[in-house]
Parts: C-alpha cells; sequence; structure tokens
C-alpha cells in the first residue's frame, strides 16, 4: 500500500479540509485517486481467496479516509472539494477544469469512480461489508448535474 500513500494522504488532507480540521491541502492530481482504488480492489479479490484481517483492517481504514473525503451531496474529488485545481495553469486547473464536472473529458472525475465502484463492490463481494458501497452509492447521486 505504500505506492498509494499519495493518494491515502490527498484524501485524509481532504478530509481534513471538509471537518475544519487545519492540515495542508492536498496536491492537485487527475488520477492518483484511480491507482488506490484498483489497488485496493486487487486486495478485495485477494481477501475472496484468503481471509486476512490485517489487510481487511487496513482497507476499512481506507474506506473511512474515502468517506470523510466524500461531500456531504455525494461529490468526491479531492482538486475541487478543496480547490487546489482552481488556480492551476495547466488546461484550465491541470486537465481537472476549474470547479465539479467543468473539465470531464481529461479530469478523471467519471474515471475515479468507475475504479471505486468496481473496488466497493468487490470489497463487498469479499467481505459481506457495505461501508464503500454506501459511500459509492452516495457518489452516484452526485452526477445529476454532469449527466442531466
Amino acid at each position: 500500500m505504500e505506492k498509494v500513500r499519495p493518494a491515502m494522504d490527498n484524501l485524509r488532507k481532504t478530509g481534513n479540509y471538509l471537518n475544519g480540521v487545519k492540515d495542508e491541502l492536498p496536491f492537485p492530481h487527475r488520477f492518483v485517486a484511480s491507482d488506490l482504488y484498483k489497488v485496493m480492489e486487487g486486495a478485495a479479490y485477494l481477501l475472496t481467496l484468503e481471509k486476512d484481517l490485517a489487510l481487511e483492517h487496513t482497507m476499512d481504514s481506507i474506506i473511512d479516509l474515502i468517506g470523510n473525503a466524500q461531500e456531504e451531496d455525494g461529490y468526491l474529488y479531492e482538486a475541487h472539494t478543496t480547490g487546489v485545481s482552481a488556480s492551476h495553469e495547466h488546461w484550465g486547473g491541470a486537465g481537472m477544469g476549474d470547479k465539479p464536472y467543468s473539465w470531464v473529458v481529461h479530469s478523471h472525475e467519471l474515471y475515479n469512480m468507475g475504479h471505486m465502484y468496481e473496488g466497493a463492490v468487490a470489497y463487498y463481494l469479499a467481505t459481506g461489508k457495505d461501508k464503500w458501497l454506501k459511500i459509492a452509492e452516495k457518489k452516484c447521486t452526485s452526477y445529476k448535474p454532469c449527466l442531466f
């Protein structure tokens, strides 16, 4: 999980931002969360093969970070939640746009969530725990401005 530590740090910082806890802001990046979600999906598949309480505990801790970084309406994209992409000079906010769903062709907002959904389903099937699945479901409700 060390390779995806930057994504976990960004989620922690975003959760702190949302909860008024003084912390650094996350660094702007389009798809670092996607890498984390794919690693978590792989870990979930490992749990289908063999129970591993330490791995499950690690996953639960990361799922808590994800939930804490999610906005009340379900929106989940660290760069827009914290505003770190708005002033970035490259491609309308480092290829992320300056506000939610403003640059979906390059932002990876939707791409990242697709990976999160796959991981959440895999984890539910492996453990029966639905916390991550509920986070994913809540995220679905935030797409309305983007799709309609």
